[in-house]
């Protein structure tokens, strides 16, 4: 999961200062899903690509002719982690934000932001080459609790005597190892014919001070 923010030069915060030669004047207006924010969202903008209507390589399916929840898309820019933000969002989002934030990880007695890309410095659309042969997922705790989860490749065996294989692997600096009473992958991960089903307990220990319960991995699952 990556929180992603494209930058726009307008005169809301940078006034009349030109912005880069190489960008380019794209109007957005209260009708579209991009804007400036602030009180002159119908103000020209400067970006470093159309943000609803980036570049495309080679074919497009229908899927893939506007930034939709299917498009497969190329980011270039500066991955980092932002300062976590606790006072925006909905109610669940800023307790979700102060969890992380508070308490300790596995670098040490701080709290985490999340990980962003800003800015985006170059966006474009790219073919799929087929379908897809594997599932990504990701389960991410903090606080008290127990999270039971399947993951399935999204096809069928490609080919016989082909069986389920997985990766997980565990983002260290934001899990509390000490809080994770399933702390071996055979204690989480039990492999099934047709997917995996993954099993994290997470509680809150008391090691010279109260941590609260962290743990955060990737898998992918996939036939071979």
């Amino acid at each position: 999961m990556l929180h992603v923010e494209v930058n726009g030069w307008g005169p809301v915060r940078m006034g009349q200062a030109p912005y880069p030669d190489d960008w380019k004047d794209f109007s957005r207006n209260q009708d579209t899903n991009v804007k400036v924010n602030g009180p002159n969202a119908n103000t020209l903008v400067g970006w470093p690509f159309d943000p609803t209507n980036p570049l495309g390589t080679g074919p497009l399916d229908v899927c893939d002719q506007s930034l939709t929840n299917c498009a497969y898309v190329r980011l270039v820019g500066t991955p980092w982690e932002d300062e976590p933000h606790v006072r925006d969002g909905t109610d669940a989002v800023k307790d979700a934000k102060g969890c992380w934030n508070s308490g300790a990880t596995g670098q040490g007695g701080f709290g985490r932001g999340f990980f962003e890309m800003h800015p985006v410095d170059f966006m474009a659309r790219i073919q799929r080459n087929g379908a897809r042969t594997e599932t990504l997922g990701l389960i991410v705790m903090c606080g008290t609790s127990a999270v039971d989860r399947d993951f399935s490749p999204p096809t069928q065996p490609p080919s016989p005597g082909m069986t389920i294989h997985f990766q997980e692997i565990p983002d260290d600096a934001f899990t509390v190892w000490q809080s994770v009473s399933t702390p071996s992958i055979g204690d989480r991960v039990t492999v099934f014919p047709d997917h995996i089903h993954v099993h994290v307990q997470v509680d809150l220990i008391h090691v010279g001070n109260i941590y609260q319960g962290k743990f955060k991995a990737h898998y992918t699952v996939f036939w071979q």
